[in-house]
């Protein structure tokens, strides 16, 4: 089996949606995934996702199957970053970034998320679920 992996095209997150640069997108990623033999198309539940998938179904005459586990706001409430102007993507974050290059997080490998600067946060409970889920979808493929 081979799965095929694509993140949505250049997103508008308010509303969810893509912006013409993400349309443009959808219609190469479809086309070229067209050439492949797709035999079934997932997407999350969010718009944008749904969107990006689109062209491909059409070109397959295909429908797509929505996966809720996957929707990006789900990790965005698990894993974000509190900051005085709400929670932010810790990729966004200079600090973060940085300190997650630091030998302490290395130190920590895959348990970085036990560091003190994150015991405010249930971020094992978060990353659980999305190992949890994707094993489940993917024993579901075989």
């Amino acid at each position: 089996m081979l799965f095929y992996y694509v993140r949505h095209g250049d997103p508008i997150y308010n509303p969810d949606s893509l912006t013409p640069l993400g349309q443009i997108q959808a219609e190469a990623v479809g086309r070229r995934l067209a050439m492949h033999g797709i035999d079934k198309i997932y997407a999350s539940t969010s718009q944008r996702a749904i969107l990006t998938t689109t062209p491909l179904a059409e070109m397959l005459h295909k429908d797509i199957e929505q996966v809720y586990f996957a929707n990006e706001d789900y990790t965005f409430k698990e894993l974000t970053y509190k900051t005085p102007t709400g929670p932010r993507w810790q990729f966004e974050l200079t600090e973060i970034k940085e300190f997650f290059l630091s030998d302490e997080i290395a130190a920590l490998g895959d348990k970085w998320y036990t560091h003190p600067k994150f015991a405010e946060y249930d971020y094992e409970a978060g990353l659980s679920r999305i190992a949890r889920e994707s094993d489940a979808f993917f024993e579901k493929l075989g």
